[in-house]
């Protein structure tokens, strides 16, 4: 702390000392009351967790400790399968995700792409659809039997079979990256803009070619920055639900937190169980924020030093700027545009079906006033509009000030080196950490 509560001094010659206490600064009472608050919100479902995770009893009920919910959980032979599945699904969401997201980021950062700078309105844009509506809207457009791409290209080119289905890991992953995409974006377009060019410049003086660059110099320098990206994303990964419960229970594919969601909901609720794979998936967790606060401690390993100011010079891409353009607008095609326009068109009509002549005439707004008298449908909009406020409201309050994300790959050598993060690290641990836990773990506290 930059000051402390008291202080002794010597008040006279002739006495030894006195104690004379000090105000504390209105800076440090905030931040302790806002790291007891932080520590609290995540303490205490992870509290609750821990301790229904050695209950045979419903929570509440009085009960001796066990280690049987772990001994049926890990003794189960569908753990293995739950286990690679959700490996496998969390790790091809960020891998798909890193690939569209450093592309994207190194289009607006280093390239001359027309029109790139709307890259972080589609970010933006892209963040404000919710996993769930997304996933829905894909359902629509796959669906083996009903999807609209699917007939189209079944009516087009004659197909015997639908040429996609959602319904596979592989759509499972599709969705899941896509959702991933914006947020890793904003990281590693930032990491990018704040890191010196300088030697990505000097390499292509010496005759090193666009990829040879990239493959030697941008990417190492953005290592940190681009682990704890895809740590990050991996988490959420783990413990996103939309897109299993959607895709993955239709298809018999469980990961873990539809696993926990199918045991919460059977009859009756094994809670033991579901804390007991709960503590699975944190675990899992605990691992990737140890391995991200490895990536913030090495960070510093990767830092160039600049002058008082740089500025990037944009890579000349010549006809394939263009191509940079059409990248950029086909995913906020299949991201935003696409499964938007399927969702106007699905609620026009008074049943789902393919376009066509007969079904733009019976095209309507009949289901927006059914949804209107909906029972229910107005007290959930009362609610939604109630909580949605409050949510980013406590976010801003408990939040620390800026911290910088791990190698922004560039220190000016005229700023000095700062002497503490106030919040830093701590502040970090306790957001992943609160991340990890899932909304199950607060459910069940």
């Amino acid at each position: 702390m930059a000051r402390y509560f008291l202080e002794i001094v010597p008040a006279n010659p002739n006495s030894n000392a006195s104690v004379t206490y000090r105000r504390p600064r209105s800076d440090t009472v905030l931040l302790i009351f806002t790291a007891a608050l932080v520590v609290y919100l995540v303490l205490t479902p992870l509290g609750m967790l821990i301790w229904n995770s050695f209950k045979a009893t419903p929570p509440g009920v009085p009960g001796p400790l066990t280690l049987d919910n772990f001994i049926n959980a890990y003794l189960d032979p569908t753990l293995y399968p739950l286990v690679a599945n959700s490996f496998l699904y969390a790790t091809g969401s960020t891998v798909f995700a890193f690939f569209i997201a450093f592309t994207m980021a190194w289009l607006v950062e280093r390239t001359n792409a027309p029109l790139r700078d709307l890259a972080y309105v589609i970010a933006i844009v892209s963040t404000i659809i919710p996993g769930m509506i997304a996933s829905i809207a894909w359902l629509m457009l796959l669906h083996p039997r009903i999807g609209l791409v699917n007939r189209a290209l079944i009516n087009i080119f004659g197909f015997s079979e639908p040429p996609f289905n959602i319904y596979t890991m592989t759509g499972m992953i599709f969705i899941g990256g896509l959702r991933h995409v914006p947020i890793m974006f904003l990281l590693l377009a930032g990491a990018l803009r704040s890191m010196d060019p300088s030697l990505e410049e000097s390499a292509a003086t010496c005759g090193s070619g666009i990829s040879a660059t990239l493959r030697r110099i941008t990417l190492p320098l953005m290592l940190p920055a681009s682990a704890a990206a895809m740590i990050y994303s991996f988490i959420n990964a783990v413990e996103a639900f939309e897109v299993p419960a959607l895709i993955g229970i239709p298809a018999r594919i469980y990961v873990f937190s539809t696993k926990i969601y199918l045991v919460m909901h059977q009859s009756p609720p094994d809670y033991g169980l579901s804390a007991a794979l709960g503590m699975t998936v944190l675990m899992i967790a605990v691992v990737g924020t140890v391995f991200y606060q490895r990536v913030l401690t090495r960070g510093e390993r990767y830092v160039t030093v600049t002058g008082k100011g740089y500025r990037p010079r944009a890579i000349d891409l010549g006809k394939g700027r263009y191509l940079g353009t059409v990248f950029l607008f086909t995913f906020l095609f299949l991201d935003v545009i696409l499964p938007m326009l399927v969702l106007v068109w699905a609620s026009l009509l008074p049943y789902y079906q393919v376009p066509s002549m007969r079904a733009f005439r019976s095209l309507s707004l009949a289901s927006y006033v059914n949804a209107l008298k909906y029972p229910g449908v107005l007290q959930s909009a009362q609610n939604s509009h109630g909580t949605n406020p409050a949510r980013p409201t406590l976010a801003k309050s408990t939040s620390c000030p800026p911290i910088n994300p791990p190698n922004l790959g560039s220190r000016n050598r005229h700023e000095p080196r700062p002497k503490s993060r106030r919040c830093g690290r701590a502040a970090e641990t306790s957001s992943l950490a609160a991340r990890a836990l899932g909304s199950h773990a607060c459910l069940r506290s």
